[in-house]
């Protein structure tokens, strides 16, 4: 299994991240090889759990980038085709796994200005929920949400206006791994809120 982690660039955007594919073909181990002129790459439907081709990639070349979006994520499996057509057995399935990419400002001034009236991530990729609570300096919580945009007024969850202060928050970022939404990542800090 690899990460795309390590495929990122600086300040990525989603546009600019891909999975890339490489193998090797050892003739010295299989003769039989000799004849092999393509390879079939095929990735992971999650919806149906069922493996569909993707692409055909001559012998010789031994890379294959994946730019589909939102497909960050995702296992694959590899086949060799000889000059007749035939189809070799699938590989096992290698893996890749986005990683959460979600960064929070420090400040916002919900002053109805028309700038910067909503606390929201400055960098928000891959994160399907969130578990997002803010609490005052006494403890009480005063704002939740599961929306990974966030979206925070600054008003408290009585619809009230928070005071300017700092407040106190935690954010578990949430992704779907192995069919099943976990904690991937948990961020704390605190939000100077200032109209």
């Amino acid at each position: 299994m690899f990460s795309i982690c390590d495929l990122l660039a600086e300040d990525p955007t989603a546009e600019e991240l891909y999975n890339t594919l490489s193998w090797s073909l050892e003739l010295l181990e299989c003769p039989e090889n000799e004849d092999v002129v393509a390879f079939n790459i095929y990735s992971l439907n999650v919806q149906n759990g069922l493996y569909e081709w993707l692409a055909e990639i001559p012998v010789g070349e031994f890379v294959y980038e994946d730019f589909r979006e939102n497909i960050v994520s995702g296992c694959y499996k590899i086949s060799a085709l000889d000059e007749v057509g035939n189809e070799s057995m699938l590989s096992s399935a290698i893996c890749a796994e986005s990683c959460a990419i979600y960064e929070l400002p420090n400040t916002f001034t919900p002053n109805a200005d028309g700038s910067n009236d909503l606390f929201v991530p400055r960098k928000n990729l891959f994160i399907e929920s969130v578990n997002f609570t803010v609490y005052n300096r006494w403890g009480n919580l005063i704002f939740e949400t599961n929306d990974p945009e966030l979206n925070w007024n600054g008003n408290a969850l009585n619809g009230n206006p928070v005071d300017d202060a700092s407040y106190y928050y935690v954010c578990e970022l949430l992704q779907t791994v192995d069919g099943e939404l976990v904690v991937v990542d948990l961020l704390e800090g605190y939000i100077e809120v200032l109209r």
